[in-house]
């Protein structure tokens, strides 16, 4: 009795362990690349090729043919890709490997991206270039770069409804043509946020990952804003979306993995128990989040920290919503987000304290989702507390803001 009251106790405990488990250690390797898909993980490091098939429950022997630094792996119609030096691709899941040609660019592939249109690639010295055969020929395609090409260093590519961006140190392009053409959209990036390291597109809406924190992309499309409310690292290598959440990793020990669930509005902490904070790259696998960082691979699962939504749909609330002002206090200029249900009509505007209005942030048609606006606090008299009010549909919201001098 007290033998099967002890093992009652036990399991008991190991259930409430799992229960609370959040990160579980994985793999004890840390990995250049690393991939989800379904049930699956796929990773580089140093031993060679390894594979998870149960989402890193276990790990079958790496292959240790293809034995080289990796810094890119993508995944794109069940196909597998590898870059940096050089692509190969994979049909098999990784069984065989074969070598793209990319002897235009000298093997010195640093980024790429593949989808419908082609391959693109970025490199450490030759430029920017496209491949619409799957690199059967590649065109050199940086027209409008304007600054100097032959030590550019590429770090980062992405698409969102056709428009092709690539971020380097110091630089951050975009393309509306599928990459023959490219116009500078450098505007409110400065000192280590214009060192460009990850794009992340979340609820329609474009982020990049940069060495002095995350920004949106404004709804123009031509300036970026912070959005980094809550994360206590700036340096963030690594953004992933996942539906309407947005995931962070950053390379400090004061940092870790990080959450918005509102557009990048305001982020939480879910390092939880993980020992390794300093992240090297983030993937999804069909119920985990899989974090790498310079010594091992975690996995936490996505019901601990995203329950009750349908994640394959943008998730959008009731009713209007607007969020406080980032940073807060300011002395030169301020963020603002709200997001709508719905298409509708709505206005955002600053007040003074007795009721004066002093500017006008946003006002016309927008779409359903989160819009961000920035605030050039030039236009404030005086330092103090304004309010600024959002008007969307038959709501009203309010805030109030600390304007220093």
């Amino acid at each position: 009795m007290k033998t099967m009251l002890l093992l009652s106790i036990v399991a008991a405990s190991t259930c409430l362990q799992v229960a609370h488990s959040q990160w579980l250690r994985s793999y004890g390797s840390s990995p250049t690349s690393m991939v989800g898909a379904g049930d699956s993980i796929f990773l580089f490091d140093y031993n060679g090729f390894s594979v998870s098939p149960d989402q890193g429950n276990s790990w079958l022997p790496p292959d240790t043919l293809l034995k080289q630094y990796f810094s890119q792996l993508v995944i794109w119609r069940d196909t597998l890709y590898a870059g940096s030096p050089g692509i190969f691709r994979s049909g098999d899941h990784g069984s065989t490997w074969s070598e793209l040609d990319t002897k235009p660019m000298h093997g010195e592939v640093y980024c790429f991206m593949v989808d419908a249109r082609g391959l693109f690639a970025g490199t450490h010295r030759y430029g920017f270039w496209r491949s619409t055969d799957f690199a059967a020929s590649w065109v050199r395609s940086d027209s409008g770069v304007q600054d100097p090409k032959e030590w550019r260093q590429w770090q980062t590519i992405a698409s969102h409804d056709s428009v092709i961006y690539i971020g380097a140190a110091g630089f951050v392009y975009r393309s509306l043509d599928s990459g023959r053409s490219w116009e500078s959209i450098k505007t409110g990036l400065s000192g280590p946020a214009t060192n460009m390291l990850s794009f992340a597109v979340c609820g329609n809406r474009v982020f990049a990952g940069t060495s002095g924190g995350v920004f949106i992309l404004s709804d123009t499309g031509s300036s970026w804003l912070p959005s980094h409310s809550g994360i206590t690292s700036r340096l963030t290598p690594r953004l992933l979306a996942h539906g309407s959440h947005l995931f962070a990793g950053t390379a400090s020990d004061s940092g870790g993995v990080f959450l918005s669930s509102n557009f990048g509005a305001t982020w939480t902490n879910v390092t939880g128990n993980m020992t390794e904070p300093v992240m090297r790259s983030l993937t999804i696998t069909r119920d985990y989040l899989i974090a790498a960082t310079y010594k091992a691979v975690w996995r936490r699962p996505l019901s601990e920290l995203i329950s009750g939504t349908d994640d394959a749909q943008l998730v959008l609330p009731e009713k209007p919503t607007l969020a406080q002002n980032y940073p807060n206090p300011f002395s030169h200029s301020s963020t603002f987000t709200f997001t709508l249900p719905s298409r509708m009509r709505a206005s955002l505007r600053v007040y003074s304290l007795l009721g004066r209005e002093i500017a006008t942030l946003a006002e016309g048609e927008y779409e359903a989702g989160a819009h961000t606006v920035s605030f050039d606090a030039s236009s404030l008299p005086v330092g103090g507390v304004y309010v600024y009010r959002l008007a969307a549909g038959a709501t009203l919201l309010s805030g109030r803001m600390a304007f220093v001098r």
